[in-house]
């Protein structure tokens, strides 16, 4: 966003100077010359700006891709946190059958590539209630 203030603030710089170089040629030019020049003015004014306009919407393109990467980074590491967890109570516990089939069908769930994440997430939060809280504490 810097960038793109100091860019203006560059381009308020670069018209002024042209405006009086303008205002100097001006006196000189007929007025067709002067209507064509002011047309051609426009059209540059018009064309910086969309370009402007393209490079914000990038930019804000490429952030909520960013975004959507971190999340993804950090439902990761939460299911893995929880698969985790669940393995070491099937090696460190006595369990029951039942038990440890359920266990079993819950960590077979999170490790699937079909199961949806809204799904995985409804299951660590039954299983663990909440698993973030739990992850700090354990860190």
């Amino acid at each position: 966003m810097e960038e793109v203030q100091e860019k203006i603030q560059n381009l308020e710089i670069e018209d002024k100077q042209e405006e009086q170089q303008n205002s100097e040629q001006q006196t000189k030019l007929t007025p067709n010359q002067l209507k064509k020049l002011k047309q051609k003015q426009k059209k540059a004014q018009k064309k910086e700006q969309e370009k402007q306009e393209q490079e914000e919407k990038q930019q804000e393109v490429q952030d909520e891709n960013n975004k959507s990467d971190q999340k993804q980074d950090s439902f990761e590491q939460e299911l893995q946190w929880c698969i985790k967890q669940l393995k070491l109570g099937l090696v460190n516990n006595n369990l029951d059958k039942d038990q440890i089939k359920e266990s079993t069908k819950v960590i077979s769930k999170l490790e699937s590539n079909t199961v949806l994440l809204v799904e995985k997430r409804h299951l660590m939060r039954v299983i663990f209630g909440d698993y973030r809280k739990l992850m700090k504490m354990i860190k």
